[in-house]
């Protein structure tokens, strides 16, 4: 091939890759970017879409599913999101946090038990997603009780839970308060 040829090839590679690992095949994205990479690896292009990837792969894969799940309604990504919480359990506080802000924040998803689901096991496996909740309550109890029983019974069974439990309050007369606005 000419290097014209190696040139064009690398980049529809490039842009394959950045497609493959979008689509959550990261695995052929890779070998597609390590191609172009090799045809040619100062092509602006194929840099271009290598950082991009890089920085990609920096966002923690519960984002990315509850990004996908409530932005685009991708219910795959729904189910995928909630498997990730019922098999690992392991997310970063911050994560947690952004996620259940995400999820929650959104009113009109289908299917419900998906988010209802994704809500109450970010709320199951995460001290700060109950202390971003917690404040959520502290800051309007009514309107918060009102969003999360909307979202499902497991999310609104969570809320008792999370208003008994200290740990997730800063003060405990801020817990006792919105203990006595909800029971």
């Amino acid at each position: 091939m000419s290097k014209k040829e190696n040139e064009d090839r690398a980049v529809t590679l490039a842009a394959q890759a950045i497609e493959l690992v979008a689509s959550g095949r990261a695995e052929d994205g890779s070998r597609a970017l390590r191609e172009a990479a090799s045809l040619a690896p100062d092509n602006s292009k194929v840099k271009a879409a290598f950082l991009k990837i890089q920085s990609e792969d920096t966002i923690h894969i519960l984002q990315k599913l509850c990004g996908r799940f409530i932005l685009e309604q991708d219910e795959q990504a729904g189910k995928e999101a909630l498997d990730y919480l019922d098999r690992s359990g392991e997310v970063p506080a911050n994560i947690a946090q952004e996620c259940l802000e995400l999820v929650i924040t959104e009113r009109n998803i289908e299917p419900k038990d998906l988010q209802d689901g994704i809500v109450a096991g970010l709320l199951r496996e995460s001290m700060a997603a109950k202390s971003a909740l917690a404040k959520r309550l502290l800051d309007g109890s009514t309107a918060a009780f009102m969003q999360i029983y909307d979202i499902g019974d497991r999310s609104a069974n969570s809320i008792a839970e999370i208003v008994l439990m200290p740990s997730a309050w800063a003060k405990e007369s801020e817990r006792e308060k919105v203990e006595t606005d909800a029971f």
